[in-house]
């Protein structure tokens, strides 16, 4: 919709027109794609660490399961469950002040 305005003013397609209405236009998106590659993220480091670490919380995990130790396997867990609510959250609040525009026009239509 926002592409066809300057189309149909027979304004010279340049690099103003992507500037001022493609790239907003696709902020959304790839902030979206953002928070999918966060999560993503999540879900492939921890079984790198499992399989490659010396330290850290997949190290825990898989050094628990194999000592049958049960109470650190949950807090290996409960940690990875914190840890990615805590970023989301971080990510949610940049995102809503950084996309305060779009979310303000999005809530009025």
């Amino acid at each position: 919709m926002r592409g066809n305005a300057p189309r149909n003013a027979s304004a010279p397609i340049d690099c103003k027109f992507f500037v001022l209405v493609v790239v907003p236009s696709a902020v959304p998106y790839i902030v979206t794609g953002m928070r999918v590659a966060m999560a993503s993220s999540f879900m492939s480091i921890i079984p790198a660490e499992i399989l490659a670490a010396d330290s850290g919380i997949g190290y825990l995990l898989q050094k628990s399961s194999i000592l049958l130790q049960t109470d650190r396997i949950f807090v290996a867990l409960l940690t990875i469950c914190v840890l990615g609510f805590i970023v989301d959250r971080i990510f949610r609040l940049l995102v809503d002040r950084v996309l305060a525009r779009y979310m303000s026009f999005v809530s009025q239509t």
